[in-house]
């Protein structure tokens, strides 16, 4: 947090939050491999690096770079550039809401947010905290927006054959609406988001 704070955070930051060791792909290996997820990483750590890591790290960066031409957005934070080799999950989970917490002014859904579990616990994070939520090209994102967001991706998941309990378990339930309206609803609307996302193992720790 002081190197947060080093780098001028104190005045407030702009937030990409996006799928880094989740989302649409790590749905579609799994369901390629036919495995779960936790099979995914113990079993095929290189096919997981290669295909849904290092892929959604370099889509993040090239986002966050959209995002800071646009010019107005000050401090733009990329958390796929962090790297700490013996972190948790958990203690990157930390991190990142007591940064969002701290000195997010914005926050940022870059495509595909929707299918990560931690993006989902940031959106919430952000509409709690009653910040700004857009896009990519700048576009603000209301709770609504978020919502039907959200109603697309499982539909969209459900359409290419994904079970109803798997999407409900990668996935887990936001009432992004509710959050809007009373923000305090946060802790009894995503605590089992929170609380799954902390179980999730360190594969970027594992895999180095």
């Amino acid at each position: 947090m002081r190197l947060m704070r080093a780098v001028g955070a104190q005045v407030g930051v702009t937030y990409l939050s996006a799928p880094i060791s989740t989302g649409y792909r790590d749905l579609y290996l799994m369901r390629e491999l036919g495995v779960s997820k936790a099979e995914l990483r113990e079993r095929f750590a290189k096919e997981y690096r290669a295909r849904v890591i290092g892929p959604n790290e370099r889509e993040a960066h090239k986002f966050a770079q959209m995002v800071r031409r646009l010019g107005d957005k000050g401090v733009v934070i990329n958390p796929g550039e962090l790297f700490v080799p013996e972190w948790t999950q958990a203690d990157y989970l930390a991190f990142w809401e007591e940064t969002i917490r701290s000195y997010c002014l914005e926050m940022v859904m870059a495509p595909g947010w929707e299918f990560s579990a931690g993006a989902r616990f940031e959106a919430g994070l952000a509409l709690q905290s009653n910040m700004k939520v857009s896009d990519v090209q700048g576009r603000e994102l209301r709770a609504r927006d978020l919502q039907a967001m959200d109603g697309r991706a499982r539909a969209k998941l459900l359409g290419e054959g994904f079970a109803l309990g798997l999407v409900d378990d990668y996935m887990p339930w936001v009432d992004f609406e509710a959050l809007g309206a009373d923000p305090a609803n946060l802790a009894n609307n995503i605590q089992a988001l929170a609380d799954s996302h902390r179980q999730s193992s360190d594969v970027r720790r594992e895999l180095g």
